[in-house]
């Protein structure tokens, strides 16, 4: 983790304010190549029978929501580096565990491509199974999930016991099963969808048809490729004893990040997904 990451923070003075400047800097990929990121992604998708309804706003386009979400998956899948893995999970009635971690070596991609092209919709939309399988498929790995499906579950397969607003047993729900480090990305496909659903769990890209697939999947696997860190923080001690954490939230390749701290703060220290890392800098010293 710390190899991957490799991480600088330094301390600059602000002569003009009654503050320091903090700097986090990431690789710089001009100067060397970057780390190649090692993925883990779990690909979910709805397999419901209302993935079988066409895109557009007429049947004359004769690919289905299902088809465009297989497109999507095969795209994002030609981006990944051997040194990636992907599982799939399909839910419909209920959620299964089509294959687990393959690597995206030529075989790999081979495999899970072929797997992907074989699905076929039944039944209702149990999206809260869906992302419950995929949770426990994540759990011990910070993987990405990305889930593919026309956002609009069936109501009677909500999430139970997490209260009566649907949003907020999703929200619930999503926190109780997500393992730390997991992220979600949603793909909401089609024109008909509940976007402040897909919202609340995660990322949320509207694809309203097989054309758009492409800008959203590049852009979502390159931020995927060139992040660096998914969770930072830098821990403040102040100068009376008391320690602070400030949220920095994400790093990618290239981009330094910034953090303005008062003149109280006397160490600094970098914190990445719930470890520390680097050495302590010194950022003021009381006379």
């Amino acid at each position: 983790i710390l190899q991957r990451h490799m991480l600088h923070l330094a301390a600059h003075s602000l002569p003009a304010t009654n503050g320091t400047l903090l700097t986090i800097t990431p690789p710089q990929t001009r100067h060397a190549a970057a780390p190649e990121a090692a993925l883990d992604l779990v690909f979910v998708f709805d397999v419901s029978c209302s993935m079988d309804n066409y895109v557009g706003k007429s049947d004359e386009v004769q690919l289905s929501l299902l088809d465009v979400a297989k497109h999507a998956f095969r795209l994002a899948l030609a981006m990944l580096p051997a040194t990636a893995r992907v599982s799939i999970v399909t839910f419909s009635d209920t959620a299964s565990v089509v294959c687990g971690f393959v690597a995206c070596d030529e075989a790999g991609k081979k495999k899970l491509s072929d797997t992907v092209l074989q699905l076929r919709t039944i039944g209702c939309t149990n999206l809260a199974a869906g992302i419950q399988t995929a949770m426990l498929v994540a759990k011990g790995t910070p993987a990405q999930v990305v889930v593919l499906c026309d956002g609009m579950p069936t109501p009677s397969c909500h999430p139970k016991g997490y209260g009566d607003d649907v949003y907020e047993s999703y929200t619930r729900a999503l926190d109780e099963w997500r393992p730390a480090g997991v992220q979600m990305t949603c793909l909401g496909i089609g024109y008909q969808l509940d976007s402040q659903l897909l919202g609340r769990l995660g990322t949320l890209l509207h694809i309203p048809d097989g054309g758009d697939v492409a800008p959203y999947v590049v852009h979502m696997m390159a931020w995927m490729r060139t992040l660096c860190a998914r969770s930072v923080a830098i821990e403040c001690a102040t100068t009376d004893g008391r320690v602070r954490l400030v949220d920095v939230g994400e790093c990618v390749y290239d981009v330094p990040r910034h953090v303005v701290v008062p003149d109280d703060v006397a160490t600094a220290q970098l914190v990445v997904e719930g470890h520390r890392v680097g050495d302590t800098v010194v950022v003021h010293e009381e006379a």
